[in-house]
């Protein structure tokens, strides 16, 4: 293992083709659409994740790189626990993250069991019901 590599793993880590790099992961924005459960199962596929937002940087990059009007599949949910938002993960949705939120969601649809999240071209989040397709993106950690 060359230096780079033991002491600066994320500065020299490349990419896959078709990923984009920012701070410590590789994002994959599809091209094509999915339900949530099989956007998710897509990226297990790449051994990656549906992507979890940890920063306000990492929504920003996210937020820049969609176009309207697509959406994309976050790494959230509450289908374990309707109410209860959390990571693909398991870890729970930070209060501070709830501002970014579309302005009254997350509404459950009224009664419609919208459990999966898709981040919107203006940089907010909707809950959505999980079978419709939607893009996603995946992250890779390293």
């Amino acid at each position: 293992m060359n230096i780079c590599n033991k002491l600066f793993k994320f500065t020299c880590m490349k990419c896959p083709p078709g990923w984009q790099r920012f701070e410590k992961s590789c994002y994959f924005f599809s091209t094509s659409t999915k339900s949530w459960p099989d956007a998710k199962q897509f990226c297990m596929d790449q051994k990656s994740g549906l992507v979890i937002v940890n920063t306000e940087e990492e929504q920003t990059f996210l937020s820049n790189h969609i176009t309207e009007p697509h959406v994309y599949w976050l790494g959230l949910s509450d289908s374990a626990k309707e109410g209860e938002w959390r990571w693909v993960d398991g870890s729970p949705l930070s209060v501070s993250f709830r501002r970014f939120w579309f302005p009254g969601e997350p509404n459950n649809g009224v009664g419609l069991e919208e459990d999966c999240v898709h981040l919107r071209s203006d940089g907010n989040w909707n809950d959505a019901i999980c079978s419709l397709t939607h893009y996603w993106i995946c992250e890779q950690k390293y």
